[in-house]
């Protein structure tokens, strides 16, 4: 009888490289790149869809502020993803959670901030926003996932 043994890799790493080298069992301590999350209720949503969904939220914004900014050396999309920009945000509109809606259920999402180690909502109206879900500097590990490395550190 052979034991099976599963390996788990935990990195730091935020962009999936040990997930899309073929590892399994691969736990993102810091997150992943590719992914963001509502601030308000935690649900998550693939970054590509959410960027889609922002430019179909803001095609004339985005016409619009574009017309005097595109060729300007200095807001031109960097190699990291990152662009400055220096147009208006004022009419930018950032789509709803899929989830809690434009002002969410502030009890069940007070109840998923504290799965989460969240702070509580104190605002009924606080407009909810999506965030990539990485650990920034100054940000802490998520409980659970710290919980989920230390479970797989006693396994091996």
């Amino acid at each position: 009888n052979k034991k099976i043994v599963a390996l788990s890799t935990i990195t730091q790493n935020v962009d999936t490289l040990h997930s899309k080298a073929g590892s399994r069992h691969v736990l993102h301590l810091h997150g992943r790149g590719d992914v963001v999350k509502c601030m308000t209720c935690a649900h998550t949503l693939d970054r590509k869809l959410y960027h889609e969904n922002l430019r179909d939220w803001n095609r004339d914004w985005i016409i619009e502020e574009s017309k005097d900014n595109v060729e300007k050396e200095d807001q031109r999309l960097r190699p990291d993803g990152d662009a400055e920009w220096n147009g208006s945000y004022e009419e930018l509109v950032l789509p709803p959670c899929d989830r809690c809606g434009s002002h969410g259920d502030m009890e069940s999402c007070n109840n998923l901030h504290a799965e989460n180690g969240l702070e509580n909502i104190k605002n009924a109206n606080q407009q909810p926003f999506y965030k990539t879900d990485v650990v920034f500097f100054g940000d802490s590990v998520p409980r659970h996932r710290v919980h989920l490395s230390n479970a797989a550190v006693d396994a091996a």
